[in-house]
């Protein structure tokens, strides 16, 4: 697909980019004009004439009129051109429209002073009219000047655009990569919950039938949470606990006395998004590796907001963590997952002091 053209700068800029060049033409004009009359012994107020005044209109009118016309024009047509030519076309047309205008308006001016032009072109028997001859002459001069540049911009603008799509591409396509290597994650976390949790039935199926019966009934509701929960990579902060509660409702119907737990998040900032299945591997972790280990295992998950950053925080009292947590932690997933998602901003910390927690702090989330 070919680059949609846009313009890349307002309508002051424009004007800004040129003006300066315009008026030192003019000014060069005018001091020219002086310095003539002076060299013909004539004082400064016979320097200025109508004829110097008229024709400096030109060379300040003619010119702001042709690049407000093109600006105009570029402004209108550029998105619907595909080609240079086209680009340069429309410039054209526009700095035309712009020197017929420009023209209009100083002859209209020196009809109103008086001034009178005795300037025409002629071609063998065939005169043409003097006004038409200023535009025709106008006309030409400014294509003269003109094309050269359109044909210069147009290529650096079709550049420009070029390397701007290119870059969208490369954008999107980085973007697809993240959508699959995010799917490739949560396909690793899915499958290993659900081969626990088959195993705490396995092992309840034939000790106590009503317990499995509970279990297997929770991890239904539990998959059809994950399954309904729509696409993307983000979901709200209550949604992601409410499958919190699900899987940890799962585990308790395992571990009874065994497992106690705690979820404190401020109610005002439930809705905010934060990558899907996040927290859900954290309380696994910590059920696993952590009160699983004891008697009397006590969990919490703390939400919070400080400052503009969100803080996430998984406490169990169970055993410590290694120096050096291994592999089989499962917790590579998630670190995967938030530089996929965050680059470098956030943290993500396994502590011990003054409390055994893992603690993910994500920056910048209520900017």
């Amino acid at each position: 697909m070919k680059p949609q053209y846009q313009i890349d700068r307002t309508w002051k800029e424009e004007n800004k980019s040129y003006i300066n060049w315009i008026l030192g033409v003019f000014i060069l004009f005018s001091l020219f004009d002086i310095v003539v009359y002076f060299l013909n012994d004539l004082s400064i107020g016979e320097a200025f004439d109508l004829n110097a005044f008229i024709m400096g209109l030109n060379l300040l009118i003619i010119p702001l009129a042709a690049v407000n016309f093109i600006y105009i024009f570029k402004k209108k047509l550029y998105p619907y051109c595909r080609t240079p030519i086209q680009l340069i076309l429309v410039q054209t047309i526009g700095l035309i429209i712009g020197v017929i205008v420009g023209t209009a308006i100083v002859e209209y001016t020196s009809h109103l002073v008086g001034v009178v032009d005795d300037d025409y072109i002629g071609l063998g028997s065939y005169q043409m009219s003097v006004v038409m001859s200023n535009f025709v002459t106008n006309i030409l001069f400014g294509l003269m000047l003109g094309l050269p540049l359109f044909f210069k911009q147009s290529h650096e603008h079709m550049l420009k655009q070029t390397l701007i799509q290119k870059e969208n591409e490369l954008n999107k396509a980085y973007q697809l990569k993240i959508q699959s290597e995010l799917e490739a994650i949560q396909a690793k976390i899915n499958p290993h919950f659900l081969y626990n949790s088959l195993n705490s039935i396995v092992s309840l199926i034939h000790i106590n039938p009503d317990k499995a019966e509970k279990m297997v009934l929770s991890l239904s509701d539990l998959f059809r949470y994950s399954i309904n929960s729509g696409g993307g990579n983000f979901s709200t902060i209550k949604r992601e606990i409410e499958l919190v509660r699900a899987y940890l409702e799962i585990e308790y119907v395992r571990f009874q006395d065994q497992l106690r737990f705690e979820i404190i998040v401020d109610p005002l900032i439930q809705q905010i998004q934060i990558p899907k299945f996040l927290i859900q591997p954290l309380i696994e972790n910590a059920i696993k590796h952590g009160t699983s280990k004891i008697e009397n295992g006590q969990i919490k998950l703390e939400i919070k907001q400080l400052d503009q950053d969100l803080h996430i925080s998984v406490f169990d009292n169970g055993p410590a963590f290694p120096e050096f947590p291994e592999s089989g932690y499962g917790l590579k997933s998630t670190v995967d997952k938030l530089e996929l998602l965050y680059a470098n901003a956030y943290s993500f910390q396994i502590l011990n002091q003054p409390e055994k927690k893992i603690h993910i702090q994500l920056k910048n989330i209520f900017n």
